[in-house]
């Protein structure tokens, strides 16, 4: 029988762009007495990552809060018959049936033969709404903007809104190269919708008010943060905008657009940071609330993008839920399959493969989190998750989607790292994929562009190079050496006051890393046996055992076990800790026992 030792409970936390996965490390290091060979994997809950461990909740539904077009018209419907106003229906007609090419040569025309200010105003924003569903959203904007200068030369306080209003989509949806540009487009759109709600009262415009109060809400909600604090004002200025459109958006009057904005207070939920696991499964169960409300109208056959659309987030609140025990979690995450499954029966890859590769990505990340009862069921997942990864990465190319594609990369490397083998040389060309996919996934997150993604995947990095199976000490050494590189990379990002979990996290892997250093001797081992207590020390901290019970344990168990030679004392507390927390450890506290044993003389 493998004896799972404690060593190889309490080793790394791996990220994954919103979902985290626990992987375990094998074995290293002289003075440990235990063996080492098995690797185990301990799941978390949804999203940060974990190491020996666990993760933390994090939202890894990439589909942005559905944004509507504004659809100012004037005065083009209770205008007099005539050819213009043929035109006008013609064109309407083509938007109506999805050929926007059509439309936008049509309202071109008429822009040609009409001669009225707030006309022109109404068929620029038309043209622009069509460019807007061709996903062309720098055209988009240019008549948005010929359309505001006509509403502001006209004096006509509704055509100026819907103008304001569909800059800001614009502003939302435009591709950026860099992070810093889409803060500063989604600051821009924030700003216009604040404009556009100075115009649109609840009472003289209710419709235009819960629109722009719904798109108003996707734009804090997708606006980057500086830190948790800004992250949580950001998340919680999108409920209230939510919250307010569902006030005018009644399920009997508009279902479809209560629908929609059910669907997308669901995503806020799940992205709104929270105290403790506690806060956040109450924050999760809301979002699963609204997600089935939206159901209810998004049925598959009426509505099928729709419904596939909250399939995903579904699926998404699912993997994100916390949960109590390992039952729990088993039949959380197999409801986040289901989910999945569902909405790629919409989302097939020849016709929507943006949300294909989206649903793919997410369901591996599913498989990766899914606990399994033996490393057969184990590399069944794995191999399950390897596949979602490769399909997203079939859309996701490099040059057309960067950021898509660096996110498939690390989650692919953290799979390959996490998969189980049979012997030592498969293990190592398996890590060594997952070196591959990470050093991908880097050329595109660099660290000033992309901080939070070149800490996630630095994080990634050091673990595969601590798990890479090694021929002997030497290279062993040199790959742990390579892995607290990595650490301290991410922790130049992972700041204690501005992201604790991850701060946390990384502490905790570094302190793993510095505990498996070969030594030249014994004041060398003394030293990063040091340093590594500072880790553990440090990421104990931030884990309260009220607060992360599951992290708790593994930080204190490491913790104990580190110290069992040099202070038995301190070793016996902080082991009997751990084991005060056994639920959340792979074998119910079995293999602390024995240490307890040994340790605690009394």
């Amino acid at each position: 029988m493998c004896l799972q030792s404690i060593a190889d409970f309490f080793t790394k936390l791996t990220i994954i762009q919103g979902v985290a996965i626990g992987l375990i490390v094998i074995a290293i290091a002289g003075i440990w007495k235990w063996i080492w060979g098995c690797i185990f994997h301990r799941l978390r809950n949804s999203g940060g990552d974990g190491g020996s461990s666990t993760t933390f909740p994090v939202v890894t539904d990439e589909n942005v809060s559905t944004a509507l077009p504004y659809d100012y018209q004037d005065g083009w419907p209770a205008a007099p018959p005539g050819d213009k106003k043929d035109l006008y229906e013609k064109a309407r007609k083509k938007t109506k049936k999805e050929d926007f090419s059509g439309a936008i040569a049509d309202y071109t025309k008429l822009l040609e033969e009409e001669k009225d200010r707030l006309k022109r105003a109404a068929v620029e924003l038309q043209i622009g709404n069509a460019y807007y569903e061709k996903r062309m959203y720098n055209k988009a904007f240019e008549h948005y903007a010929a359309s505001l200068r006509l509403a502001r030369k006209a004096g006509d306080k509704s055509a100026v809104a819907s103008a304001l209003g569909a800059q800001a989509l614009a502003y939302y949806q435009m591709p950026c190269s860099t992070s810093k540009a889409r803060a500063t487009n989604l600051k821009s759109a924030r700003e216009k919708y604040l404009g556009a709600l100075e115009i649109f009262s609840r009472d003289e415009f209710p419709t235009e008010y819960a629109l722009t109060k719904n798109n108003l809400g996707a734009a804090y909600r997708a606006l980057p943060s500086r830190d948790n604090e800004e992250r949580a004002e950001n998340v919680l200025n999108a409920l209230e905008s939510y919250r307010a459109a569902l006030e005018i958006y009644k399920k009997e009057e508009y279902p479809l657009d209560y629908a929609m904005t059910q669907n997308n207070l669901g995503n806020t939920y799940t992205a709104l940071p929270s105290r403790d696991n506690e806060e956040r499964a109450e924050n999760v169960r809301k979002a699963v609330q609204c997600y089935r409300a939206a159901l209810e109208i998004r049925k598959k056959d009426e509505y099928p993008v729709q419904y596939a659309s909250t399939q995903n987030n579904l699926g998404t609140a699912y993997t994100a839920l916390p949960s109590k025990d390992n039952a729990e979690r088993v039949e959380n995450v197999r409801k986040a399959v289901q989910c999945y499954r569902a909405a790629l029966e919409i989302r097939k890859k020849e016709e929507y493969p943006l949300d294909y590769a989206t649903t793919q990505n997410n369901l591996g990340l599913a498989y990766m989190d899914l606990p399994s009862r033996d490393n057969a069921e184990r590399a069944g997942n794995v191999r399950q998750a390897l596949e979602c990864f490769r399909a997203a990465l079939e859309v996701y190319k490099k040059e057309e989607y960067p950021v898509q594609y660096a996110t498939a990369q690390n989650n692919l490397g953290n799979a390959y790292t996490d998969l189980p083998s049979r012997d030592n040389t498969e293990r190592a060309e398996n890590v060594r994929k997952a070196l591959e996919c990470y050093r991908a996934a880097l050329e595109i997150r660099k660290k000033e562009e992309y901080p939070l993604d070149y800490a996630m995947t630095q994080n990634n990095l050091g673990n595969a190079f601590t798990v890479l199976p090694s021929r002997d000490n030497a290279e062993q050494a040199e790959n742990v050496r390579k892995a607290v590189q990595c650490y301290r990379a991410a922790l130049e990002i992972y700041k204690k006051e501005e992201y604790p979990l991850d701060y946390a996290m990384t502490q905790n892997n570094l302190g793993n890393a510095y505990r498996d250093l070969p030594s030249r001797d014994n004041t060398k081992r003394a030293e990063n046996v040091h340093k590594a207590l500072e880790c553990y020390r440090a990421a104990l901290e931030i884990y309260k055992k009220e607060e992360y019970p599951q992290n708790y344990c593994f930080s204190a168990a490491n913790l104990g076990l580190l110290l069992k030679d040099s202070d038995p004392g301190q070793a016996c507390y902080w082991l009997r800790e751990a084991y005060s927390l056994r639920e959340f450890l792979p074998d119910q506290g079995k293999g602390l026992e024995e240490s307890i044993e040994k340790v605690c003389k009394d």
